[in-house]
């Protein structure tokens, strides 16, 4: 019996340099039947020559987060969508094989990457901005994303996200839509 299946999808704008690191950990982690995007967000600079050079197949986008994330979904044909931010920095853990590990496993409808990277941060007024917001608003999502909860390394299954925002704040945005939405528990993964 074979497990679930995974669209890999690597959102970037403008990261030529280092999107070979994301592409060669989904790649790695891809099993057959599986599917690896680059969803290029407006790039100007070269990533999609990169990704097209590995294999990968690439879909343009606007500009913003929001925006490839909402082609990623629209072309998602897959049990899992696996989302990865273009700048891994460090190779020494897969982080799209864990989080398929931890997808599989968990058999959950989110699960949100606890991955650090060294000169990588959320910025930490942004968290604390989020974690107030949350609580005053949105309680029932409160501390159930870990310590990461706007972290770009997630994995969901496919589904509706109305309001979906073009930019900034898609990971709070998903946050909020999945808990709300009744979906199974929604589990930090990572290390």
């Amino acid at each position: 019996m074979s497990g679930p299946t995974f669209t890999f999808a690597i959102l970037g704008h403008n990261e030529e340099e280092l999107l070979g690191n994301a592409l060669r950990q989904a790649l790695a982690a891809a099993e057959r039947g599986d599917r690896v995007l680059f969803v290029d967000s407006a790039s100007t600079d070269g990533p999609a020559g990169v990704a097209r050079s590995m294999g990968v197949e690439v879909l343009p986008a606007p500009l913003g987060k929001g925006c490839a994330l909402s082609v990623a979904l629209e072309a998602c044909e897959s049990e899992y969508l696996c989302l990865l931010d273009a700048d891994i920095t460090e190779a020494e853990l897969n982080i799209a094989a864990a989080l398929r590990r931890a997808a599989s496993e968990l058999h959950v409808d989110m699960v949100v990457g606890q991955f650090w990277s060294r000169g990588v941060s959320v910025l930490p007024s942004t968290i604390g901005i989020y974690a107030r917001m949350i609580e005053a608003f949105f309680p029932e999502v409160s501390d159930r994303y870990g310590t990461r909860p706007l972290s770009g390394f997630r994995v969901l299954r496919p589904m509706s996200f109305p309001g979906l925002p073009g930019d900034f704040g898609v990971e709070s945005h998903l946050n909020i839509e999945v808990a709300l939405s009744g979906a199974r528990r929604c589990r930090p993964g990572g290390s």
